[in-house]
């Protein structure tokens, strides 16, 4: 009698736990499937952006190329050609962004580790963002730097690349400052701007994939995927990335930058456009 009892109660726990395991994978699926819902529609809402803002540059062209076909046996405008130049920039950037975006998502971007100084990288940011900046009538500053750090050049010139270009995009008066202040075993780059400022809620959204700023700034011809690339792309390279804002003041973003074993230090530390 004793042990039918027991045999009893081992069959009960034995049914009670496959009844748990058969409930857990169940959750499991669950959570799978809501996972790839989210995925998907993720992928779909990115298309429909991506087609969107993908019109813009291509009319660009369009109405461009009309305009040469007008001009038979006429100079080219450089006018025109310029805003050719402009519109397949953007397309280019856009696909750029997409192409990064994926390899970043299935593992495939692996960094190419070197040993090198910030300047020359610091110019080309320069020369390509100082122009947008001062197209909009703000002051652009971008403070020398002759710090060696050992990192990917193509990947930390993206990440410089989408901080500035941000910080242009959502700053509407004042000015954009990209500084450099070299600590003991790091080299803190800082892009400091005057514009709209993030809210603390968004703080964590806004480098999310898809993430778009405030649409009354100005038209936003991107697809809400530089800060996604900036945060995976950082994470990679062992750069630590930080954020504070006032909204209506500005932001600073920053990042930690693992120093060469041999580096020769900057000179003295830039101010920010919040600290004046």
């Amino acid at each position: 009698m004793v042990l039918m009892a027991f045999a009893l109660g081992e069959r009960i726990r034995a049914e009670r736990r496959a009844k748990q395991r058969a409930q857990a994978m169940q959750i499991r699926e669950a959570a799978r499937l809501h996972e790839v819902r989210r995925t998907s529609a993720e992928k779909s809402r990115l298309l429909a952006a991506v087609s969107h803002d993908l019109r813009q540059p291509v009319y660009a062209i369009t109405l461009a190329t009309q305009s040469l076909a007008q001009q038979t046996g006429r100079p080219v405008s450089s006018v025109t050609l310029m805003q050719m130049r402009a519109a397949i920039a953007s397309a280019d950037h856009m696909l750029d962004s997409l192409h990064t975006m994926s390899r970043l998502e299935v593992g495939a971007l692996r960094p190419h580790f070197s040993q090198f100084s910030v300047q020359p990288l610091l110019e080309r940011i320069d020369v390509i963002y100082g122009l947008q900046a001062r197209t909009k009538g703000l002051r652009w500053t971008v403070t020398p730097c002759v710090t060696e750090v050992r990192s990917d050049a193509v990947l930390l010139e993206r990440i410089l690349g989408n901080l500035a270009a941000n910080a242009v995009r959502y700053t509407l008066r004042g000015g954009v400052v990209v500084a450099c202040r070299p600590r003991r075993d790091a080299l803190l780059i800082q892009v400091w701007d005057t514009g709209i400022g993030v809210p603390p809620e968004n703080f964590e959204s806004i480098f999310g994939a898809y993430f778009r700023g405030v649409p009354e700034t100005e038209t936003d011809n991107g697809v809400g995927l530089g800060l996604f690339i900036v945060r995976h792309a950082s994470a990679l390279l062992g750069i630590t990335l930080g954020l504070r804002s006032r909204p209506g003041r500005g932001s600073c973003f920053w990042l930690r930058i693992p120093l060469a074993r041999v580096s020769r230090q900057a000179g003295a530390e830039p101010v920010g456009p919040m600290d004046r």
